[in-house]
């Protein structure tokens, strides 16, 4: 990938239909009662960015404590350089959650390759975010970790250990 200030990594998510909550907030913020929305995607990009943050189209003033920035249709605020608080928007929620879960999988697809070098294959664990808890009480820390533990639920009961033989490990306690 090029463009976005540098070169980078991108994954996709498949195409989700929006839940019936995520559908009436949108409805509500866009005064459309009608207003019908087609599946949507969140992608991230893992990059050499110093800072990552959350981009709807164009990048918010949101950053996250993350490897990677993420990309979706999030319900932004009045001024559009933020996004409404995740723990007062059912979209944000769903798409923060959305995030976390396909890095979870992206993780675990790449650790899955066979057919990469155990190097290669190491290089996946550049998708790990740092599981320390964040300030909830500002938009970048509540996204950082409602998208943490979206990452951290997808992948507490997999194997994510990479050995020397190529074999996939579980630590136990």
């Amino acid at each position: 990938l090029s463009g976005m200030e540098g070169t980078g990594i991108i994954f996709r998510s498949n195409e989700e239909p929006f839940p019936d909550a995520c559908l009436n907030e949108i409805r509500a913020e866009r005064v459309e009662e009608n207003l019908d929305l087609p599946p949507c995607e969140v992608v991230i990009l893992v990059s050499s960015l110093q800072q990552q943050r959350l981009y709807c189209v164009l990048p918010t003033e949101v950053t996250v404590s993350l490897p990677f920035s993420c990309h979706a249709p999030f319900v932004q605020d009045p001024a559009r350089t933020g996004i409404k608080e995740p723990s007062m928007s059912p979209t944000n929620a769903w798409l923060l959650n959305r995030v976390g879960t396909l890095a979870a999988e992206s993780l675990l697809s790449w650790l899955r390759r066979d057919d990469l070098s155990l190097t290669d294959r190491a290089r996946a664990y550049g998708l790990l975010p740092a599981l320390a808890a964040h300030n909830t009480a500002t938009t970048s820390g509540a996204a950082t970790q409602r998208i943490i533990d979206a990452f951290r639920k997808r992948i507490e009961t997999e194997k994510v250990l990479l050995c020397s033989d190529g074999s996939l490990g579980s630590q136990s306690y």
